[in-house]
């Protein structure tokens, strides 16, 4: 076969299955041709430059800055979100949130059962974005304790909410988030009504936990579920810069502080 006349033939075959987008079956009996060299030829327009395959990314997408991320951290998958230079707190919070939201309602399964952290106001601006359409999971659990002044209603509200649109229980955990000593943590976890939330951690398919800075949030603060203000001092002293569900983080790695 001439060159000319092999290329006029992928130039067909691609103008067909791209542009008019017919399956390879059709075009195999259209111009005569078994399935196999259709699929062959269309790999070979991608090869020869035949067909360039484009994707136009908007401005506010930004791939190759998730990429960097995931390459760097160990990520499985990034997800940065784009606002107004100035734009406030909350607004940030509301973009995070419905990427978040969106994330979980394009991935979730009717057999997951999800954690949840109860202090974080990012997480809660997820919950309010879910849309309870057709979403089903196993359950919702509290990842972290809510006792306190005005802990035990902001707990149980986003907990609760969440289990509510994704149309599940809630298990909730009845306890503060920090104790005072391992005799009273000891004491707690040896509770039927913690035990029985404890023990299903480990189920856990999908966890939604913020990332928090060292210094509480004022909500948090007033909770009485973080630490007094001369232990934080003390765990700054040592390194300490922030923390997931509690669990200290260091700069570069987990700080190893006795929680």
């Amino acid at each position: 076969m001439a060159k000319q006349d092999e290329q006029r033939l992928l130039v067909k075959i691609a103008t067909l299955y791209y542009l008019e987008g017919r399956k390879q079956s059709d075009i195999a009996q259209l111009l005569s041709l078994s399935q196999s060299f259709v699929s062959r030829a269309i790999t070979r327009c991608q090869k020869e430059g035949v067909v360039k395959i484009s994707v136009v990314q908007p401005s506010n997408i930004f791939l190759k800055l998730e990429k960097g991320l995931e390459d760097r951290y160990g990520l499985k998958q990034a997800v940065v979100v784009d606002t107004e230079e100035e734009a406030s707190d909350h607004t940030i919070k509301r973009a995070i949130g419905s990427a978040a939201a969106h994330y979980l309602e394009t991935r979730l399964r009717p057999k997951d059962l999800i954690g949840v952290s109860s202090w974080s106001s990012t997480i809660r601006a997820m919950v309010d974005e879910v849309h309870a359409q057709n979403l089903k999971a196993s359950g919702v659990i509290q990842l972290l304790g809510g006792v306190g002044p005005n802990g035990n209603v902001q707990a149980t509200i986003l907990t609760q909410t969440l289990a509510q649109r994704l149309n599940c229980d809630a298990w909730l955990l009845p306890s503060q988030s920090i104790e005072g000593s391992m005799e009273e943590r000891n004491r707690l976890l040896a509770s039927k009504d913690v035990a029985d939330v404890v023990s299903r951690f480990d189920e856990v398919d999908i966890a939604i936990v913020g990332i928090g800075i060292l210094e509480p949030s004022q909500l948090l603060k007033t909770s009485g579920n973080y630490y007094h203000e001369d232990m934080l001092q003390v765990l700054a002293a040592r390194g300490a810069v922030g923390d997931i569900c509690l669990h200290l983080l260091r700069q570069k790695r987990p700080s190893g502080v006795t929680r």
